[in-house]
């Protein structure tokens, strides 16, 4: 990635976009939806597979290999959400039934009260999750979910610092004392526009990702030389 070109970058996204009035405007979700309806398969990049990493990383299944199982098995899945749908229990509490889906197959999930309550703010129709749950078959091809989280959680988080010209040897003290400070997976990518040299800094110096270390970084650097994706 280019550091100097953050000011680019933030042109492209400022730019206003136009769209011609008689243009018809698909989505990713309406694609997905009408290929799999007409052809029973997906011809475009499903969502999940931007994801692909993590299948081995976390020991996921796809769909289809659920049938592979047996009932009760425990099961780590990625989906997407296809569709929700909120209940309230006659104890009043709130549960969801939904469907996900991944390139290969959908499935349903039941979401009881006691685990709703935990990951409620993550069922929206669209989102990629990652699931813990136990299979159930007298409903069909089911899940019982006990736990998930959005995918995008599971994505480390890399940290670009550029250093101006004037930044003296005192002020990169400090910013390296900063980052040991703040201990953690994130890598950092240092770039020295008076050697013009890009540097993976060494673990230790590697960060966990926070408003108040990034707040602290912008305020010794300048918001235009830190970027974090």
């Amino acid at each position: 990635m280019n550091l100097i070109g953050k000011n680019q970058e933030l042109l492209d996204i400022l730019q206003p976009k136009t769209n011609k009035s008689n243009e018809i405007i698909v989505t990713d979700e309406e694609c997905l939806e009408k290929e799999n309806y007409y052809l029973g398969m997906y011809l475009s990049k499903h969502p999940t597979e931007k994801y692909a990493n993590l299948f081995n990383q976390l020991n996921l299944l796809n769909v289809s290999q659920v049938n592979d199982f047996t009932d009760k098995s425990k099961v780590n899945l990625m989906l997407r959400i296809k569709s929700i749908r909120i209940i309230r229990t006659k104890k009043g509490t709130q549960m969801a039934f939904c469907v996900g889906d991944d390139y290969t197959d959908s499935i349903n999930l039941t979401i009881f009260p006691d685990v709703f309550k935990k990951v409620s703010s993550k069922l929206s129709e669209g989102n990629i999750i990652i699931l813990s749950g136990q299979l159930d078959f007298s409903r069909g091809k089911t899940v019982i979910v006990n736990d998930c989280k959005l995918a995008q959680e599971y994505i480390q988080k890399t940290y670009y610092i550029r250093l101006q010209p004037d930044v003296d040897i005192p002020e990169k003290k400090k910013i390296l004392q900063l980052l040991k400070e703040n201990p953690g997976n994130c890598p950092v990518i240092m770039y020295d526009m008076k050697t013009g040299q890009n540097k993976k800094l060494s673990a230790k110096y590697w960060v966990n990702d926070n408003a108040v270390l990034q707040a602290s970084l912008n305020k010794l650097l300048g918001s235009q030389n830190l970027i974090v994706k």
